[in-house]
């Protein structure tokens, strides 16, 4: 029979000797071995709370972490991110006095505060008139009274199986429209509209052609497109024969100029019969020719002054 020895204590049942009994060595290795494994544990553990700590503060991160979104980074990461994001919401926003909103620029109080500006008691007029569109019901509509409702009910009632028939006989007549006749109808497209541009001699409508001419005239001034003036002297001559004298020109298009001439063989001889005056004897895009006058006298040279007017 075993003889009872102390009591325990309540949680690691530790010996607790009683005054009476005898030291036995035993028992109080038994309370270190017990101790021992106990601090083991706790040591462990303390092991392992330390771990989690720094896994906990790598998750937290510091103050200055960025770039967190939805997917990464640490928790002060997405609270700096949401703050940025916040600044931007605020500034997208804005104050409740900016102005300058359009439709690509501006806060969004700057956006509505256009748009009450823009607010007129005149556009809200326009609103109002909606009510002129009536209800399906309404009657007594007239070419000057009646909502739009009522003056489609009007047209509706008046609508009766003989005017329908008015359509009908028309619908017979429908062979002599011909798809030659029906290519005449399609070409009134040709006229367009009164903004229509680019109007050229081989392309654009009618309106376009228009437009164009109009625009030139005003900008152009009607026909002409430049005007150059000089003046040559003629080359003496005793003896009938002809001397060819080139002017030099800006370059013009010949087919759209004409040159005047004025002057020529000296006074006193011009109207002789025995002298023949010059002429132009061809045109090119930077020069005409002047073949000289002519006479069986001696005739001392001439001025003559010139203009080359070009049009469009």
């Amino acid at each position: 029979m075993e003889t009872k020895y102390g009591t325990y204590t309540e949680n690691y049942h530790l010996l607790k000797p009683d005054d009476k009994d005898f030291y036995d060595v035993n028992h109080i290795n038994d309370n270190m071995d017990i101790v021992d494994e106990e601090l083991k544990k706790l040591n462990q553990k303390t092991i392992q709370l330390d771990e989690t700590v720094v896994d906990i503060s790598g998750l937290i991160g510091t103050t200055t972490d960025t770039e967190g979104t939805t997917t990464k980074g640490t928790v002060m990461a997405k609270l700096n991110a949401t703050q940025t994001d916040l600044s931007s919401v605020k500034t997208l926003i804005g104050q409740t006095n900016h102005t300058g909103g359009t439709s690509t620029i501006g806060s969004v109080m700057a956006k509505l505060n256009k748009l009450l500006t823009d607010w007129t008691s005149t556009r809200a007029g326009y609103i109002d008139k909606l009510n002129h569109f009536g209800v399906p019901g309404d009657i007594g509509g007239s070419a000057t009274s009646g909502t739009v409702m009522a003056k489609l009910n009007k047209l509706l009632t008046d609508w009766t199986g003989t005017r329908a028939g008015y359509i009908n006989t028309i619908n017979t007549n429908t062979a002599r429209l011909t798809s030659t006749r029906a290519g005449y109808i399609d070409k009134l497209s040709n006229f367009g509209a009164t903004g229509d541009t680019g109007g050229s001699t081989t392309a654009g409508t009618m309106m376009a052609k228009l437009n164009a001419i109009l625009q030139k005239v005003i900008t152009e001034g009607v026909g002409v497109k430049s005007v150059q003036r000089g003046v040559f002297q003629e080359l003496s001559t005793s003896q009938d024969s002809e001397n060819s004298i080139t002017v030099k020109m800006t370059t013009i298009n010949p087919a759209k100029t004409f040159i005047i001439l004025n002057g020529g063989l000296s006074a006193g001889y011009s109207g002789s019969s025995s002298a023949v005056r010059g002429y132009i004897n061809s045109v090119s895009a930077t020069n005409f020719v002047y073949k000289t006058g002519r006479a069986s006298l001696t005739i001392s040279a001439g001025y003559i002054s010139w203009q080359a007017v070009e049009f469009y």
